[in-house]
């Protein structure tokens, strides 16, 4: 019985932890999309690549126009890796990943 008890509730837990996310509209992690990002990639190829980015943060100066792209691993662990893309002028320059 116990058993039982503890399957339920991490169903649960798992099931309310994608319902979630499909609220918010993550989209798929990159690591299982199977998209490849290379440096030079337009924007346009990087989304055919991962997808919309879940946040993009833009800032403009006397040196162009820097864009930060933010991608969410869709894991229900209790650390959910980050990606985050840089973008200048319209070109992916590097990225990281932070857990």
């Amino acid at each position: 019985m116990k058993r039982i008890i503890i399957i339920a509730i991490v169903l649960l837990s798992l099931s309310s932890c994608i319902s979630v996310l499909k609220a918010v509209g993550l989209t798929d992690p990159p690591a299982t999309k199977g998209g490849t990002i290379e440096q030079g990639m337009s924007k346009a190829k990087v989304i055919d690549e991962w997808g919309e980015p879940y946040r993009i943060n833009r800032s403009t100066s006397a040196y162009g126009v820097t864009e930060q792209w933010v991608y969410v691993s869709r894991r229900c662990s209790g650390n959910h890796p980050r990606y985050y893309l840089y973008f200048r002028n319209g070109t992916l320059e590097g990225w990281h990943e932070r857990r």
